[in-house]
C-alpha cells in the first residue's frame, strides 16, 4: 500500500468497475482496526465487470470479489489501481 501510493505507482480505486487485472485489493478483515490483513491481486475481469482475485495465503485462484465480500462481513476493502508503464 505504502509503496504504491507514496511512490506514485498506484492510486485509490473508487469503484469496482475501475479494477483491471494486475490491480490490488486489500482487506481489513473481521474486526476493522486500520491494519490491512490481507492482499489479493485482480487476475480476471469478466464481460459483466465482475472482478476475480487470487491470493497465496489461502491458495485462492480467480475467486469472485462478491464471494470474498460475503465471506467477510464487516471487513473494509481498499483498492489500488496500479499505474502501468510499458
Amino acid at each position: 500500500w505504502y509503496f504504491a501510493r507514496y511512490l506514485g505507482r498506484g492510486f485509490n480505486a473508487q469503484y469496482l468497475s475501475d479494477f483491471r487485472p494486475g490491480d490490488v485489493l486489500q482487506m481489513d478483515q473481521s474486526t476493522p482496526d486500520g491494519v490491512l490483513d490481507h492482499t489479493e491481486i485482480v487476475t480476471k475481469k469478466d464481460v459483466n465487470g465482475n472482478i476475480y482475485l487470487t491470493s497465496h495465503s489461502v491458495n485462492v485462484k480467480d475467486k469472485s470479489f462478491w464471494d470474498i465480500y460475503y465471506q467477510w462481513p464487516g471487513a473494509n476493502f481498499y483498492g489500488t489501481i496500479m499505474r502501468y508503464s510499458y
